[in-house]
């Protein structure tokens, strides 16, 4: 297999790809959905060997930001079905389909904001609608595109637990010591400066980054709506 594997795919091809063997596969992991494709489509021109692409879809999933605290999960579909007459009639007790994942804290203490997933159709709808009413409130609705960015390091695809790095980098200013003691009024975008990329006047932890824009994108490409 890693013969025939060589003759498709060359080594400059395989810059920034994790190689990984296993006793019946060769697997192949890269850091873009479009390096991917490439080694997919390289690779596929070969007419020996087994391929198969193992992108892992994640379930798309909704924030409802501001909901009561404690609100059941029938208070909560109830609620939907019986104050917003778009989703009953196009889903009506299929809205029981829908599951917490997790909750979150408000900075209201009697609410919380709460994660949920179901069929696809109807998280899709409540994205696009961007809003409901529960308890006769307005409750805004959001993507919850999961991301991982460590805090210590402040680089994207693992988190502070398992961060190799024993002195920690500020995601404010950039430089070498914690957030907590940062006493620096400007703001140093460490992952664009790794990068060197301008402007970089904002925070690694910006929703204006564009390495973050970029890492949402990619996390997007990999929620499957349909």
């Amino acid at each position: 297999m890693s013969t025939e594997l060589k003759k498709v795919i060359k080594p400059k091809d395989m810059e920034g790809t994790q190689i990984r063997h296993t006793r019946t596969a060769i697997v192949l992991t890269s850091q873009t959905k479009e390096k991917q494709n490439e080694i997919l489509r390289r690779t596929q021109q070969s007419t020996t060997l087994d391929i198969k692409d193992g992108t892992r879809q994640n379930e798309p999933t909704a924030i409802l930001t501001g909901l009561r605290k404690e609100m059941t999960m029938d208070e909560l579909t109830d609620a939907l079905k019986m104050e917003n007459d778009d989703l009953n009639e196009n889903f009506g007790d299929r809205l029981k389909l829908l599951t917490v994942v997790s909750t979150r804290p408000c900075r209201n203490p009697y609410k919380e904001n709460v994660y949920i997933r179901g069929p696809k159709d109807i998280i899709k709808h409540l994205l696009k609608s961007g809003k409901v009413y529960v308890d006769f409130q307005t409750i805004f609705i959001n993507e919850a595109t999961q991301i991982a960015l460590c805090f210590r390091c402040c680089r994207y695809g693992h988190v502070s637990k398992y961060c190799r790095e024993t002195t920690p980098t500020c995601y404010r200013c950039g430089d070498g010591h914690d957030r907590n003691t940062c006493n620096k009024d400007i703001y140093n975008c460490i992952n664009c400066e790794r990068l060197r990329l301008t402007p970089r006047g904002h925070q690694a932890r910006d929703a204006n980054c564009p390495i973050y824009n970029k890492k949402m994108d990619e996390a997007r490409a990999q929620t499957s709506y349909n």
